[in-house]
């Protein structure tokens, strides 16, 4: 218990130097990769084998 009661104070207290003294600020740098041009052409030329094959499977239906 009084383990607990040291760690809340100690808890407290480092809060309470932070309100005091806050860290400073600091510029944040995102750099967002973009998707490779290779992937995309990859995507497509599956996307569209999948749609052909679904239609020369569902022809026979469709036209008839």
């Amino acid at each position: 218990m009084k383990e607990t009661l040291e760690e809340a104070v100690a808890a407290l207290k480092a809060l309470s130097r932070l309100v005091q003294n806050p860290p400073q600020s600091q510029a944040l740098v995102i750099d967002k990769a973009g998707t490779r041009p290779w992937v995309v052409a990859a995507v497509t030329v599956a996307a569209c084998a999948s749609a052909a094959a679904l239609a020369l499977t569902l022809w026979p239906m469709i036209v008839a």
